[in-house]
């Protein structure tokens, strides 16, 4: 679980002048060190999903965490980063499959994705990390599939 870069011997340098207080300690720094967490590498990102059956009907359930990052390029006046919030987000659905008459083969879904409604948390570039958080507030779906 180790994610890291030697840094190279002018960035060495540079990081040992801004530890003396040589330099401003708000300076950023990139090119070596430990780099989970930084820039958009959480260290946990994690997903789980369940689904339960009885007959025709079916219930489902999806949970999506990704951990907290440092934004390296906004650095306080300490040099220590902004620390972009972790976020989870869930979904649940419910269904019903017809088996008889017209409607046999046809399965009707309603849905909700992101139930709490949890916004991506906020970086210094673009807003959100939209490659990392998911960035859709809270949404009801219905779907209905029919095979022949």
């Amino acid at each position: 679980m180790k994610f890291y870069r030697s840094p190279s011997p002018e960035i060495a340098a540079l990081l040992t002048a801004r530890a003396a207080g040589q330099i401003n300690a708000g300076t950023t720094i990139t090119g070596g060190g430990d780099l989970i967490r930084q820039n958009g590498r959480p260290e946990w990102k994690w997903s789980a999903s369940a689904t339960w059956k009885y007959e025709q009907f079916q219930v489902g359930a999806f949970t999506q965490y990704t951990g907290d990052v440092q934004d390296i390029e906004l650095v306080d006046a300490t040099g220590d980063s902004w620390v972009v919030d972790s976020q989870m987000t869930a979904n649940l659905y419910g269904q019903y499959e017809f088996t008889e008459g017209l409607a046999a083969k046809t399965r009707l879904r309603i849905g909700v994705r992101n139930i709490t409604n949890e916004t991506p948390p906020l970086e210094s570039e673009n807003g959100f990390m939209g490659a990392l958080y998911r960035p859709y507030s809270r949404y009801w779906y219905v779907s209905v599939r029919k095979t022949f």
